[in-house]
């Protein structure tokens, strides 16, 4: 992707919100995954939310919804 391309795709994205969910259980490379997609949203300039317990979370919301700041996926790649 050029550097042209990305300027264009951080003007897209300011004022986008995203959320990051994950239905549970065991799957490779499933943190770093989530660290790489909170990033570039957070790097493209969208806000992104990190929904905890699943789909439990999503309907629970409250505390289960945070936002993400780029330090917030910093250690998950070792969990």
């Amino acid at each position: 992707m050029s550097s042209m391309d990305l300027e264009k795709l951080k003007m897209t994205c300011a004022g986008r919100a995203l959320a990051v969910l994950t239905s549970g259980g065991d799957a490779q490379g499933m943190n770093a995954a989530v660290r790489a997609v909170t990033r570039m949203g957070i790097y493209v300039g969208a806000q992104v939310y990190l929904i905890h317990e699943g789909y439990q979370g999503l309907v629970d919301g409250g505390d289960n919804i945070k936002l993400a700041h780029w330090h917030s996926v910093t250690n998950i790649i070792q969990q």
